[in-house]
C-alpha cells in the first residue's frame, strides 16, 4: 500500500507525457508504459499515484509492485489469485476500486493472460502496467490483450525537460514560447533582441545535451566523470540483460561491433550488403539485429521520403540514436564539441531526438535524397511537409543550403522551413515558403 507521505517526499519531476496519461486512469483497459530502461518509467508510475492522492484517492486503493523483486515474482508467476491475496493482505477492499501498478511486466513468464484475466474479471482493479523492452513485450503479449490496453513509448529527456530537470526554469520558459512547434502551429516569431540574452547559455546547455544526452538521472549529475559512468553502464547493461538474457543473441561479439559500427554512421545510409561483411553475420541475422535494436529503443532507422511512400521499403533508411548520451557510450567518445571530429554528427542526431519526441499526432519524421543528391536531413511528415536541415555553424545572414532549395522547388508549401544553426536566429522568403534559420536549441 502507498503512504500519501512516501509520494510526496520522492523528488519528482513533471514528464511532458504526464497529462497524456492522466485520462487513461480512468477508463477501462489496461495502461502500458513501454521505453527502455532508465528512462522513467517508474518515476511517471509515481507522478500518477501522486496525482491520483491530490485527486483524493485514499492511499489503502493505491498499490505498487516492482517486479524486479524475486519473491513478489515468484508469488505472481503462480497466477492472480496471488496477487488478489496479496492485495488482501495489504487489507485492500476489493469491492472498491483500486489502481494496481506493476513495474517491469516483462518479467512475469505468461504476461499476457495474467493481465488478461485481471481485466476480463476484475473490474474494480485498474492496471498500469511498465516494460523495459518491446521485443520482450511485443514476444509475451499475444492477440489476447487487443483492446484491453493502451500503450505509450517513453523516451529519454527532450531539452526542455532536461532544462527542468537541470532547475534551468527561467530559460526553459524562453524556450517554450518559441519551439518550432509553437512556431509551425501558433505563428510564433521568435525575438532575437530577446533571445540573445539568454543565447550564450542556451548553447552551453544544448551542446551539453548533444554529448551526455536526456536520461533522467545524467540530468540532475554534476560531474562528468560520474555521467560517464552512468551512461558507461546503462549500455554495459543492456548488452548484459535486455540483449543476452532477454533476445538470446549467442553472438554478442558481433552484434556489440554492429551496435558500434551504427554509432560511428549516424546520419549516414545504412547499407546491409556492407554491414554483413564488415559484421561477419547473414544478412537473415543482421534484420534480426537491427529489429532488436529499433525495439528496444537503442537504435532509430529513418525511412526516405518518396511521394510514392510503398518505395520507401526498397530504400536504404538512415540511422540515428533516440539518446545521444547512449551513442556517446557506445563509441566511447565524451568530449566536447569543439574537440571532436564528429560534432556535426552529434548535433544533428541531437535534433534527430529532439523532432522524435515533439513529433505530434500522426507526424513522422523521414529524410529527403535524389538520384542528384540533393539532399534535406529531416522532412517532418504530416498534414504538411515542414522540410529541416542542420547546419551547426555561425551564420551572418540567412544563406539556404542547396539541397533545401531543391526541396522547396519540388515541394512548395504555406509551411514553414527551418535551417537548424548553431546561434544564429534570421528568416528569408524562398518561392512563397518562410524559411527561418533558428538555433538548435529551439528544436522541439
Amino acid at each position: 500500500m502507498i503512504t500519501s507521505r512516501t509520494v510526496e517526499d520522492l523528488a519528482l519531476f513533471d514528464r511532458k507525457i504526464l497529462p497524456n496519461l492522466i485520462p487513461f486512469l480512468y477508463e477501462e483497459g489496461i495502461l502500458v508504459l513501454t521505453g527502455s530502461g532508465q528512462v522513467g518509467k517508474t518515476s511517471l508510475m509515481f507522478l500518477l499515484i501522486r496525482h491520483l492522492l491530490r485527486e483524493g484517492i485514499p492511499a489503502r486503493n493505491l498499490f505498487y509492485i516492482d517486479l524486479e523483486d524475486p519473491a513478489m515474482l515468484d508469488r505472481l508467476n503462480a497466477g492472480v489469485q496471488e496477487l488478489l491475496y496479496f492485495l488482501e493482505s495489504q487489507e485492500a477492499d476489493l469491492s472498491e476500486q483500486n489502481f494496481v501498478f506493476l513495474d517491469e511486466i516483462q518479467y512475469l513468464d505468461h504476461p499476457s493472460p495474467f493481465l488478461k484475466l485481471i481485466a476480463d474479471h476484475h473490474p474494480k482493479i485498474k492496471l498500469v502496467v511498465s516494460g523495459s523492452s518491446s521485443f520482450e513485450l511485443k514476444r509475451k503479449f499475444r492477440d489476447s490483450l487487443s483492446g484491453r490496453k493502451v500503450v505509450f513509448e517513453i523516451l529519454p529527456l527532450d531539452f526542455l525537460e532536461f532544462l527542468r530537470f537541470k532547475g534551468e526554469d527561467v530559460l526553459r520558459r524562453w524556450v517554450e514560447r518559441y519551439t518550432i512547434t509553437q512556431m509551425r502551429s501558433g505563428g510564433v516569431q521568435p525575438d532575437p533582441h530577446v533571445l540573445s540574452f539568454h543565447s550564450e547559455a542556451l548553447g552551453r546547455l544544448f551542446e551539453e545535451y548533444a554529448v551526455f544526452g536526456g536520461y533522467p538521472k545524467t540530468a540532475r549529475m554534476q560531474s562528468e566523470r560520474a555521467k560517464i559512468a552512468y551512461l558507461t553502464d546503462v549500455y554495459q547493461s543492456y548488452a548484459r540483460k535486455d540483449i543476452k538474457d532477454l533476445a538470446h543473441i549467442e553472438h554478442i561479439g558481433a552484434f556489440n561491433r554492429l551496435l558500434r559500427i551504427l554509432g560511428l554512421q549516424i546520419g549516414q545510409l545504412a547499407n546491409l550488403h556492407e554491414l554483413t561483411n564488415t559484421v561477419g553475420v547473414s544478412r537473415e541475422t543482421l534484420q534480426r539485429y537491427l529489429f532488436l535494436l529499433e525495439n528496444t529503443y537503442v537504435v532509430k532507422m529513418l525511412p526516405p521520403h518518396f511521394t510514392n511512400r510503398r518505395k520507401e521499403l526498397t530504400k536504404m533508411s538512415k540511422v540515428f540514436f533516440p539518446d545521444p548520451g547512449l551513442r556517446n557510450a557506445i563509441v566511447g567518445n565524451f568530449d566536447r564539441l569543439h574537440e571532436r571530429i564528429d560534432a556535426g554528427q552529434v548535433m544533428e542526431n541531437a535534433v534527430f531526438s529532439q523532432l522524435l519526441k515533439n513529433l505530434g499526432p500522426l507526424e513522422d519524421v523521414a529524410f529527403w535524397r535524389t538520384h542528384a543528391k540533393s539532399e534535406v536531413d529531416f522532412i517532418l511528415r504530416g498534414k504538411t511537409l515542414v522540410p529541416l536541415e542542420v547546419r551547426y555553424r555561425p551564420f551572418r545572414k540567412p544563406e539556404l543550403p542547396s539541397g533545401l532549395r531543391a526541396f522547396l522547388n519540388k515541394y512548395p508549401s504555406q509551411a514553414p522551413a527551418f535551417v537548424a544553426t548553431k546561434d544564429f536566429l534570421g528568416q528569408t522568403l524562398v518561392n512563397g515558403t518562410m524559411v527561418w534559420f533558428v538555433p538548435c536549441w529551439l528544436i522541439g
